[in-house]
C-alpha cells in the first residue's frame, strides 16, 4: 500500500521549497530503482583499501532482505519528485542499544540522486526516519558514516548528530 506524505517543515530555514519532494512508503516494484540509488552511498574518497563497488553493494543484503520480509520494526521510504520516481531513499531499523537495552533506531542506508543533491531531499529523509523512529519508541538514532564523506557527515551534524564512537582500522596483509 502506497502512503503519499506531503512532508514539509517550514519551521526549517531552506525547507518550505520540499514542496517538490514527496515520501512514500517502498513497493515491491521499487526493488530494481532503490537498489540502483543505494550505490551512490560510494560516491565519496573511500579509503584506500575500500572500493567504490564494495562500499555500494554493501547495504544490498539489508535491501534485499527488507523487500523479501518486509519486517515491522524496519521502514523504507522513498523520495520521489516530479521527474525522478525514486529521487531518493531512507531504510531504517528499530535495534536495541548494545550498553543500555533502550529501544533506538539505525538508520542503515540514506541515498539521493546526485541531480537532487543539494535540495533539501536528504534532509526531508532524515527527518522522516527520525519521526518514524520516535513514533515507534526509540530514544535515539544511530547511523555509520566513512570518515571521509564529508556529504553525508554535514548533513548529520547540521541535523544534531554527534560522534559517539570511532572504528580504527589496521591492516595485517
Amino acid at each position: 500500500m502506497t502512503e503519499q506524505h506531503p512532508w514539509q517543515y517550514p519551521d526549517q530555514p531552506g525547507m518550505a521549497e520540499l514542496s517538490s519532494f514527496r515520501l512514500r512508503s517502498a513497493e515491491p516494484a521499487d526493488a530494481p530503482a532503490v537498489m540502483a540509488l543505494a550505490q551512490r552511498v560510494a560516491d565519496f574518497d573511500p579509503p584506500p583499501w575500500r572500493s567504490r563497488r564494495e562500499i555500494g553493494q554493501g547495504d544490498l543484503p539489508e535491501i534485499t532482505a527488507y523487500f523479501n520480509e518486509w519486517p515491522e520494526d524496519s521502514d523504507l521510504t522513498i523520495g520521489s519528485s516530479d521527474t525522478i520516481p525514486v529521487a531518493g531513499i531512507v531504510l531504517t531499523r528499530l535495534e536495541r542499544d548494545f550498553f543500555t537495552k533502550d529501544i533506538t533506531a539505525h538508520l542503515s542506508v540514506i541515498a539521493v540522486a546526485a541531480e537532487c543533491s543539494k535540495q533539501g531531499l536528504g534532509t526531508l529523509l532524515l527527518r522522516h526516519a527520525e519521526d518514524w523512529a520516535k513514533s515507534r519508541g526509540a530514544i535515539a538514532m544511530t547511523l555509520h558514516v566513512f570518515d571521509r564523506n564529508t556529504r553525508a557527515k554535514a548533513l548529520y551534524q547540521a541535523r544534531g548528530y554527534e560522534s559517539e564512537m570511532l572504528r580504527y582500522r589496521k591492516s595485517l596483509t
